[in-house]
């Protein structure tokens, strides 16, 4: 979840900090009233938020909390570009003092009791917010709301100007609504739930399958109900390629279809993000048909270019584009059912991920951070394999900021990683040199 955080990190600080200060704070123990807290909270730079939560714990030497900094950002795969010096340590603790925010005391920086009261309120904000919009029942409501009404709009749309990607792509949603609300019964209902998941327990019994959970019933749901939609949209292609004919409309439908583009782009994100924090197998397919629905819109816009020039050039066989994508619409489906059926039937000793357009731009992030933590420590002096090996074991993996380890987001491995094929890699990028002594150098520049 690199890439959310910091904009999650700039909402709680900017908006979600200050109404819940004016709304919801209780009465201020040390500070003179609200505003004054609002005010200061204000005033602090998010890099100092994040080093009052850590300095909950034990207090902290400049050097030490410049470290904590250091840790931060690389864990982020430096995607807050805004570097964080000594001088400007120096500011946000002098400003600190001044409203009694912490002390120094040899060589120390520690929390004051005012202090400590805006820690433990910053942290318990990033617990809620977690906690609240990156819960499956949030997720899933704003999933259910925003497909029911993209459903019928884009149904809607594409009767209304025979656009049969359009229509495809309708029923597309329409049948993922289906498949959530089922899901959403299913969760919140004990008797609901018996009778959408024992029929399939009882076939998959039948054929050897045992032990499968609540979440992956679910999901065989899904994977027919995207079956379903796969025959609904051949019978709108074969349709079209029957009778192929102008997209009306055009311009109207080509914003429309751009704007759902960029909608169903947000959505499969917030869902696969969401389904990697909560290691939710239904969320990360969600994600899937999420992405798939943004490319289908991409589309239907290439699709309506061709309409347009069809019409203008009088090219009639371009027409035939629109069922084109339908089909492609279509082929996009059954490959996204053939891949969770696969998934699905995994056993559970194996890691359950699905292929997404963010999940391979993790494991890009992930290794950059490796990358850059491995040159950082060989500014410092010359390591071997070994020395590298456990100092990712002693420091990396126990120096997490607190505020990742609370929000569950940024690089945060639990276990030894193979630091051989990063050393491999930046040797092949001529980024590391290995000599004789078996220790690795920066090259000289």
């Amino acid at each position: 979840m690199l890439r959310i955080l910091p904009i999650c990190l700039k909402i709680i600080n900017t908006i979600l900090f200050p109404i819940i200060i004016i709304f919801f704070y209780p009465k201020t123990e040390y500070w003179q009233d609200k505003d004054d807290l609002r005010n200061v909270n204000s005033h602090l730079s998010g890099y100092f938020k994040v080093i009052t939560i850590e300095l909950l714990e034990k207090p902290m030497s400049h050097n030490e909390i410049l470290k904590l900094v250091y840790h931060f950002k690389i864990r982020l795969g430096n995607l807050i570009d805004k570097e964080y010096t000594e001088k400007d340590l120096g500011k946000d603790i002098t400003f600190a003092i001044e409203h009694d925010i912490v002390k120094e005391k040899d060589g120390k920086v520690f929390l004051t009791l005012r202090g400590r009261e805006i820690a433990k309120f910053l942290q318990k904000i990033v617990n809620i917010v977690m906690d609240t919009f990156f819960s499956e029942k949030m997720v899933s409501i704003i999933s259910i709301l925003l497909l029911v009404l993209l459903s019928i709009l884009k149904i809607q749309f594409g009767m209304a100007s025979d656009c049969a990607g359009l229509i495809a792509d309708g029923i597309n949603n329409m049948m993922g609504s289906v498949s959530y609300i089922l899901f959403w019964l299913g969760s919140t209902s004990a008797l609901f739930g018996k009778y959408l998941i024992a029929p399939i327990i009882a076939v998959l019994a039948m054929i050897g399958l045992k032990k499968f959970d609540k979440e992956k019933i679910f999901a065989l749901y899904y994977i027919i109900l995207m079956f379903i939609s796969f025959y609904m949209i051949a019978m709108a292609s074969i349709n079209k390629i029957k009778n192929p004919g102008p997209v009306e409309q055009s311009i109207n439908i080509f914003i429309f279809s751009a704007l759902c583009a960029i909608v169903m782009l947000i959505l499969s994100i917030y869902q696969f993000e969401s389904g990697m924090k909560l290691s939710n197998f239904m969320l990360m397919c969600r994600s899937i048909d999420s992405r798939n629905h943004c490319f289908m819109s991409l589309l239907i816009c290439f699709v309506i270019i061709l309409s347009i020039l069809a019409e203008i050039f009088n090219i009639t066989w371009l027409y035939y584009g629109d069922a084109i994508a339908s089909v492609i619409i279509g082929l996009l489906i059954i490959y996204s059912a053939l891949e969770m059926s696969f998934e699905f039937f995994k056993s559970r000793s194996e890691r359950t991920i699905v292929s997404h357009f963010m999940g391979r731009e993790e494991k890009k992030a992930e290794k950059k951070i490796i990358m850059r933590w491995i040159m950082g420590l060989l500014r410092e002096t010359p390591l071997t394999k070994q020395q590298l090996e456990d100092k990712f074991t002693q420091q990396f993996l126990k120096e997490t900021p607190k505020v990742l380890i609370i929000s569950g987001f940024g690089y945060n491995p639990k276990s030894f990683v193979n630091m051989g094929q990063y050393l491999d890699q930046l040797i092949k990028e001529k980024k590391l040199i290995l000599k004789l002594d078996n220790k690795y150098y920066l090259p000289l520049v």
